[in-house]
């Protein structure tokens, strides 16, 4: 660290970039704070950088307390300050006022900002919050629609999870599903037997080269499983590449689910 110190500590740049290194690469959070109490000149950069690991490091008070500081030098936080120190808020009282301090600060309609919120109401499971949050956003991006499709889907609401993916088709159709909200809506349709919705979405993998993910193709298979539609459902299974212990449970599920105990145990063969 003297040879840190004396060489590079003015040098803002590279010290950013020991401070991700440190941080990241070697996963030492001691280090990283050593690098960064060692910068001379930090900016808004160095200082999300910092939040960041803290935050991963599950370090959620001392981030909490490093963002006050920042505040304190007269550093301008960005959208994606605060998108790092909304994960940091454990509790709602600390998220709620995070997010009024955003509303005054900022925006909370950037797509980062929004992001952040919509877990964090999620997490606390006040889906209603979370949905407004989402809601004055103007352009949603994959991430963004995959999140709150997620949330509502974790928490039960499967058909409201479900509407939300048509309407992403309906308003936002040079988005691309990501795996992530495609495995969500189809776990949906498991859930209330949607077998022409969920014979939809087959299509809408098909089409989008994500049949050969393993996940969504066990989220399919488990789909199809539950909807009683296990003719289709062995096909997927026999058709995929990796079978893994996901795939044979949910196949056997769905034998055993429809009373076919001896196709169910055949699987164990």
């Amino acid at each position: 660290h003297t040879i840190i110190h004396s060489s590079v500590a003015g040098n803002r740049f590279l010290c950013n970039l020991l401070l991700e290194f440190y941080g990241k690469r070697r996963g030492s959070l001691a280090d990283a704070v050593s690098i960064f109490r060692l910068i001379r000149h930090k900016n808004v950069y160095t200082w999300n950088i910092f939040l960041a690991l803290l935050v991963q490091h599950n370090e959620y008070m001392y981030a909490l307390q490093q963002f006050q500081q920042m505040i304190l030098e007269g550093i301008y936080s960005d959208k994606f300050t605060y998108s790092t120190v909304i994960d940091a808020c454990e509790t709602l009282s600390e998220g709620v006022f995070m997010h009024t301090r955003i509303i005054n600060a900022l925006s909370d309609s950037h797509v980062v900002v929004a992001t952040g919120l919509i877990n964090m109401y999620s997490k606390h499971g006040l889906l209603s919050e979370a949905k407004v949050a989402f809601e004055r956003v103007n352009t949603p991006d994959t991430i963004l629609w995959s999140v709150i499709i997620d949330a509502f889907a974790k928490h039960g609401f499967e058909k409201i999870s479900v509407q939300l993916f048509m309407r992403m088709q309906r308003e936002q159709q040079h988005l691309s599903s990501d795996s992530v909200t495609l495995i969500s809506v189809l776990g949906a349709c498991a859930t209330f037997s949607a077998l022409t919705l969920g014979r939809i979405l087959h299509s809408f993998i098909v089409d989008g080269s994500c049949e050969t993910d393993l996940s969504v193709g066990n989220a399919l298979l488990n789909m199809y499983a539950k909807c009683g539609a296990l003719s289709k459902a062995q096909k997927l299974h026999d058709d995929l590449h990796i079978r893994s212990v996901v795939s044979w449970n949910a196949l056997i599920a769905g034998y055993m689910q429809q009373g076919k105990d001896q196709e169910s145990f055949e699987c164990f063969e």
